[in-house]
């Protein structure tokens, strides 16, 4: 049986009639026998004629399909002449080639594709409209022309989501239909990543999408090459979206008239608003992101004009090769996650200048620390801030609640009973309503001093709610309310009241923001919207940049609408996308544009405090600036007139806070006053002397750990002390009277606590010194004169004058109105009985001690109390102007100690000069 097979017929032949070569080669279709007769379409004598349908082109090809016997050969005679015809008086041969059915291979493309066989092709592809309708149309304009027109799909390229059929036919026209054609958009792969920036989804998400609709997946290089190209023109479109936003935020200031001039320079002055955030949620405990992010948006556009992020991670360095070489590193922060909000934003106000803008005001959440480093930013003037009132609001409530709930932490917590806090449920909600009120009265009948007023009316809402209405405003009560029960003496001895009042005196600070009525609303949107291109913070996006860039799209969508790539491609290329593209960026800004329904006002539920706490750059008490000097004296004023006692008062603070150290009434009583344990420390304190030391024994706050038990003794042996007075004196066992906290009834920031009463004009003061506990108090001017508070004066054993025992007695016997004081030495080996009275001496000293003490009371402690910078994370205390180079001088001496000292750092040497360790060998 002859093989049947494809094959081609070539043929070579000079033409001799032209002065040059020609190759003629003719395509012809039929069957070959050994000695027979060809026959492509009609009948073709070994000598006679062939008559092509076409012109014989310069180069052609012969084929055949025929039978071939092997070592076969064919011979025709005739002549080929240039119109294609073959005479039969010449010879003709022929080489005779067979070659199986070939593919087009290495057609020109924008790109490298895979070549794939049509025979396993499968699933679907995405092809450009445009190249379809002109890729049909050259194939039916083909077939019109070409006498064989069998064209079929020879070949698939593809890369990616980039797809190119190629069609053949039998006379070797080609045609290619492709996924990209149109100048007015970007190639399907870049417009497959600029979509998952948009949407937003990783390749992971997308690949599963494709795959479910039998899509081609692009492979990872493919992406990430797309992606990179996407991300770099996001950042030169970034730039050109700041700028824009600066430029029309500057036009509106100068429209306004609003200027301010820094260092000799006129600048527009604008309001903004500003937040922070993290990649990762912290639930108030866990401040431990990665990644960062800050942003400032104008007040009159509500757009954006500056966004920064931080990250502090890289998947590169993280794995500390020496071989990972250069690569694009997105680590551009070293310090704590909880700075980042204040270093961007510090940087975002730093370069305000450079765009002709003064950032002015900023209004904030009041959660980290941004205040207290951008306050100063600008030379010559001060960045104030405005809480935002929700926020205020928010963390008022949720002090009271963890009042009612018996959630409250730290350091001075208490543990507020069952009936209290039922007591406390029945008027909570009362507050923040009488306070919205409040603010809504003073808007409505602003004034310069408004804000005062407003803080007075917020300190007096305890009072309010418990049913004394004597500072009670005619706007804020209904004068009907003052026949109710006056319950207020009876919450004042309650474990909650002195935490309550210190959440309303917070907020009573800020009375000035209150009145402003301003909230962070527009910073909060963009924190949502940045959310969902974060994917709710459920993905670690930093180590490798992405959180970046997803950052920036969530930028575009919120100054522009949620489908952004139209505005931006317009930005960067100068020209319009396509029309869907068009279409879809329209749907977008109606929806944008709608008016939404307003909504019923939302039932706020308080949440369970946590207690957890943040660092001095974020959380519940974070780093904020002072109080301005004209806030902070109103507020002094108002706890220096909330301190006065009445001898009732007096009488009454005096019982409930008995058993002193262990009552936590006396604790917080005495925390507000000069104690007359501190008397002598403060009175002798100058006033351009460091104020650290007093302030620090006042609070508490730097306690030896090797005084704790100097202490114990002393407490513990109080009784014994008491008890051997009792039989010196020859009184009854219990003549003595335990007592609390006595406040001064002519000035209430003064308080003494004796150690016991006696009748109606005397007082006892027992000291138990442990460092003579084995000796005689009697012989304690004698081993140890320089540390004994006795001495011997006029041949009788006394207390020194200028001792701190003698301070403490004289305020005792003052604070509580008595005439004398028995002060009292006791050791288990013996003791010293002393009586201290009134007279001229104690007069003067007594007016001396109170100038100087009010003066400390007034400059120093006060304003811890008003604004405590420790609890707002600062390590120093405020200090008044005469104080602050004392501080400054020991702040370098302390500096200069920690520093490494020369002989710390050279090799220690002997009187000879040799190392100490060779000293043995000499």
């Amino acid at each position: 049986m002859p093989q049947v097979s494809k094959f081609r017929l070539s043929r070579k032949e000079n033409h001799r009639k032209k002065s040059k070569t020609i190759e003629a080669t003719r395509a012809l279709e039929g069957t070959i026998e050994p000695q027979g007769t060809v026959e492509p379409q009609g009948t073709i004598e070994p000598q006679g004629t062939i008559e092509p349908q076409r012109t014989v082109e310069t180069e052609a090809s012969i084929e055949f399909e025929g039978t071939i016997e092997p070592n076969g050969s064919i011979e025709l005679g005739g002549i080929v002449e240039s119109d294609g015809t073959i005479q039969s008086d010449g010879r003709i041969d022929l080489e005779l080639t067979v070659e199986p059915q070939k593919t087009i291979q290495n057609y020109p493309s924008p790109e490298y594709l895979k070549s794939i066989s049509v025979k396993n092709a499968s699933g679907r592809r995405i092809l450009s409209f445009k190249s379809l309708i002109n890729g049909i149309t050259d194939i039916s304009t083909h077939s019109s022309i070409c006498p064989i027109a069998e064209v079929s799909l020879d070949l698939e390229r593809r890369n990616g989501l980039s797809t190119e059929f190629v069609f053949k036919c039998v006379c070797g026209w080609v045609a290619v239909i492709s996924s990209d054609s149109d100048c007015n958009t970007l190639t399907i792969n870049d417009s497959f990543a600029w979509g998952c920036e948009c949407s937003p989804v990783g390749l992971t998400a997308a690949t599963s999408l494709l795959t479910t609709m039998d899509l081609p997946v692009p492979d990872y290089r493919t992406f990430k090459k797309a992606e990179e190209e996407c991300k770099a023109k996001m950042e030169d479109a970034f730039v050109q979206e700041m700028n824009e936003a600066l430029a029309r935020e500057k036009e509106l200031a100068i429209e306004e008239n609003s200027f301010v001039v820094v260092e000799g320079v006129q600048y527009a002055a604008i309001t903004v608003c500003v937040d922070g955030g993290w990649s990762k949620r912290s639930y108030g405990h866990s401040y431990s992101a990665n990644c960062g992010i800050g942003v400032i948006i104008g007040i009159k556009t509500k757009k954006i004009i500056f966004a920064d992020t931080r990250c502090r991670t890289c998947v590169v360095c993280d794995k500390g090769r020496e071989e990972n070489g250069d690569h694009d590193c997105p680590k551009n922060w070293f310090g704590p996650p909880t700075a980042m909000e204040s270093d961007i934003l510090k940087k975002g106000f730093s370069e305000s200048r450079e765009h002709g803008l003064v950032y002015t005001k900023f209004i904030g959440d009041g959660d980290s620390s941004v205040h207290a480093n951008i306050e100063n930013i600008y030379p010559g003037i001060k960045v104030k801030k405005i809480e935002c009132k929700n926020h205020l609001y928010k963390n008022l409530t949720k002090k009271c609640m963890a009042l009612a709930m018996n959630k409250i932490t730290g350091k001075n917590s208490h543990n507020i009973s069952l009936n209290e806090r039922r007591d406390l449920n029945k008027h909570l909600h009362r507050i923040p309503i009488a306070i919205k009120m409040s603010v809504k009265h003073y808007m409505e009948n602003k004034t310069v001093n408004s804000w005062k007023d407003l803080q007075q009316d917020i300190l007096n809402i305890p009072f309010h709610i418990f049913g004394r209405h004597l500072r009670c405003k005619s706007y804020f009560c209904d004068p009907s309310k003052a026949a109710e029960p006056d319950t207020v003496a009876k919450m004042m001895t309650c474990s909650f009241w002195e935490p309550l009042q210190l959440a309303l005196r917070k907020i009573a600070n800020e009375s000035y923001s209150l009145m402003e009525n301003q909230t962070s609303n527009v910073s909060e949107n963009f924190m949502s919207v940045a959310n969902k291109f974060m994917e709710g913070k459920r993905k670690n996006l930093g180590q490798k940049g992405l959180y970046r860039h997803r950052i920036l799209a969530a930028v575009f969508s919120y100054n522009n609408c949620s489908y952004w790539p139209t505005k931006i491609y317009t930005t960067l290329f100068n020209k319009p996308p396509s029309s869907p593209w068009r279409k879809k960026y329209a749907a977008s800004v109606r929806e944008r544009c709608r008016a939404k329904k307003p909504k019923a006002a939302r039932k706020i539920v308080f949440p369970v405090p946590s207690n957890a706490r943040g660092d001095s750059n974020y959380g519940t008490n974070p780093s904020k600036p002072d109080l301005p000097d004209d806030v902070l004296a109103c507020a002094i004023r108002s706890l220096k007139k909330s301190l006065q006692v009445t001898e009732p008062q007096q009488q009454e603070i005096e019982e409930q806070t008995r058993g002193q150290s262990d009552n936590s009434m006396w604790q917080l009583e005495r925390r507000k006053r000069i104690t007359a344990s501190n008397a002598h420390l403060i009175t002798k304190l100058g006033r351009k002397t460091d104020n650290t030391a007093a302030l620090n024994k006042h609070f508490g706050r730097r306690v030896f750990k090797k005084l704790i038990p100097l202490m114990e003794y002393g407490k513990n042996n109080e009784v014994n002390a008491i008890t051997q007075y009792e039989k010196a004196k020859g009184l009854d066992p219990g003549s003595v009277k335990k007592c609390g906290l006595f406040v001064y009834s002519k000035n209430g920031i003064f308080a003494a606590s004796p150690d016991g009463l006696l009748n109606e004009d005397g007082l006892l003061e027992v000291k138990c010194p442990p460092s003579i506990r084995d000796k005689d108090p009697k012989d304690w001017p004698i081993f140890s004169p320089r540390t004994s508070c006795l001495e011997n004066r006029d041949g009788q054993l006394r207390l020194k004058c200028s001792n701190a025992y003698y301070y403490q007695v004289v305020m005792q016997i003052y604070v509580t109105n008595r005439q004398w004081c028995d002060f009292f030495v006791w050791t288990p080996v013996g003791y010293h009985l002393e009586r201290i009275t009134r007279n001229d001496d104690t007069d003067k000293l007594w007016e001396i001690m109170q100038l100087n003490m009010e003066y400390f009371w007034e400059n120093d402690l006060a304003p811890e109390l008003v604004d405590s910078r420790f609890e707002r994370g600062f390590n120093n205390y405020r200090c008044p102007e005469s104080r602050k180079d004392a501080v400054a001088k020991k702040a370098s001496k302390n500096a200069l100690n920690s520093a490494p000292s020369k002989t710390q750092e050279t090799t220690k040497r002997n009187y000879k000069g040799q190392p100490v360790d060779k000293l043995a060998d000499i």
